[in-house]
């Protein structure tokens, strides 16, 4: 049983699937998001760099009607688990 744990290049090959399938699956679709949301972007096309500005609109201005997007959001993923 140590050998097989000291093997250090059996446990990479092993592990080297599942960390390509979280790198992949799970991991880029988070940070894709987060650059996105950083973007003026209609989804067509090339989009605009703003930085931080579309989160200073949301939590700032309010203008999108923030927490009642958020309560509706709370309420779909309650009916879609329940």
């Amino acid at each position: 049983m140590t050998n097989i744990l000291g093997d250090k290049k059996a446990v990479i090959i092993f592990m080297l699937p599942a960390i390509l399938f979280f790198l992949l699956i799970i991991a880029s679709p988070v940070f894709m998001s987060g650059y996105y949301s950083l973007l003026d972007w209609t989804g067509l096309g090339r989009g605009k760099f703003v930085g931080f500005s579309n989160y200073i609109k949301l939590f700032v201005n309010n203008i999108d009607s923030f927490p009642a997007t958020v309560l509706h959001s709370l309420l779909f993923v309650a009916v879609s688990v329940f």
